[in-house]
């Protein structure tokens, strides 16, 4: 599958942590159960900020299924449009 990754307008809570979780982890049984591997886009123009006590939570979720995400993940795209203003 290909999965689209899009923060949500409030930024990160302890319950979006958690729904994202739950979505990541079923989605990596579907890619075991189908013998499949996922694409993951993440659009970084649309990423609200996320404060540094969830991508400490991200970082040790990520560490925790490292071998699963080596397993069904084939590609990684991240997408970021960067401007830069001058200002005269």
């Amino acid at each position: 599958p290909i999965v689209y990754f899009e923060s949500e307008e409030g930024g990160m809570t302890d319950e979006v942590f958690e729904q994202y979780k739950k979505l990541y982890l079923e989605l990596l049984i579907r890619c075991k159960n189908e013998n499949s591997q996922m694409i993951l886009m993440i659009d970084l123009n649309k990423t609200a900020e996320i404060q540094m006590n969830y991508l400490q939570k991200m970082s040790k979720f990520n560490k925790e299924i490292y071998k699963y995400n080596q397993l069904y993940i084939k590609y990684i795209y991240c997408i970021s449009v960067v401007f830069i203003l001058y200002y005269f």
